[in-house]
């Protein structure tokens, strides 16, 4: 389902209704029992939609240029995917990795070895940048390092929203 919101309810609530336990338990029994176990599995996909939105509608002052195309990117063989492509009018391209959870330099650096992949597709790129969307802090410490020295984009929870 594209909705988020239908595909919340056909994901948990419908299930919840069907079991007819809504009017056996109290609601936090209901999140704890239904909704919790599969939360973070559900948020990954949903974390890289909003992620490709905010980066698509947005006008944050560390996104690098305002795109003129979004979405994601697939390997031939859909063994490897880029959360976000977003390509500017003037050769500008932004890579993304999105991690609902704790993202890693690890995370970084495979998105770098697809880079060039990626590279190949694409005609005219003249700048390209890395970046990394998380829901949880960056614990990281090499993460950290190479956000402060500019080499990698860094946005949260609180610069999506």
């Amino acid at each position: 389902l594209a909705d988020p919101y239908l595909a919340f309810w056909h994901r948990f609530v419908a299930m919840i209704r069907a079991s007819g336990s809504d009017d056996l338990m109290t609601p936090h029994e209901l999140w704890n029992h239904f909704v919790a176990p599969g939360i973070n599995e559900y948020m990954g996909p949903m974390f890289e939609l909003m992620c490709r939105d905010f980066v698509g509608r947005s006008h944050h002052p560390r996104l690098p240029f305002r795109p003129v195309r979004v979405g994601e990117w697939w390997s031939d063989d859909s063994s490897e995917q880029i959360d976000v492509v977003a390509l500017g009018t003037k050769g500008q391209v932004l890579l993304g990795e999105c991690k609902w959870g704790s993202v890693t330099v690890d995370d970084v650096n495979k998105l770098n070895e697809r880079r060039d992949a990626v590279l190949k597709e694409l005609k005219g790129v003249t700048q390209v940048y890395v970046a990394v969307f998380a829901g949880n802090a960056v614990a990281d410490r090499q993460l950290k390092s190479r956000i402060s020295k500019g080499e990698v984009l860094h946005f949260s929870l609180d610069d999506l929203f």
